[in-house]
């Protein structure tokens, strides 16, 4: 039998047996449709301000920050080298002043800053790397051998 999930989860012990497929293996069952499923928000909405930063500074003083965390994209129109556009996260947020893990090249005045909220990250920094991913599955077995 294929035991294809209903829209409770539980699996459809009344599917037919899977056919075989043209090279004699079995044909996979068919896509379940999960009934309630909760589709994703999508990302965030950027947010848009002005803001103002000089030549060489991290500090980026915005005409508002609300909605505004540490972590997001901020492009900075015109405060890049030649004039180009400066991307940089938002490292700290003090009173309506942004700082930036990047310098502006070009000082601009009330140019537009546009900020994307960061992704949401499930679990934590540590588990975002290859090496904190191996610590954290090591972490789990040790603690499931030790709690035995």
């Amino acid at each position: 039998m294929c035991a294809v999930p209903t829209e409770l989860g539980e699996p459809d012990r009344t599917s037919p047996a899977p056919t075989l497929a043209s090279d004699g293996g079995p044909a996979p069952c068919p896509t379940p449709n999960l009934v309630g499923a909760v589709p994703s928000a999508g990302p965030a909405a950027a947010i848009s301000v002005t803001g103002t930063i000089a030549a060489g500074s991290r500090s980026l003083l915005a005409s508002n920050v609300a909605g505004m965390s540490i972590g997001d994209l901020v492009t900075v129109t015109g405060a890049g080298a030649d004039g180009a556009d400066l991307t940089a996260r938002i490292t700290a947020i003090t009173g309506n002043t942004l700082t930036l893990d990047a310098a502006a090249v070009t000082a601009v005045k009330d140019a537009r800053v546009q900020a994307q909220p960061a992704p949401e990250v499930i679990g934590t920094d540590r588990e975002a790397t290859p090496r904190g991913i191996l610590e954290t599955v090591v972490d789990q077995v040790l603690r499931l051998f030790l709690s035995v």
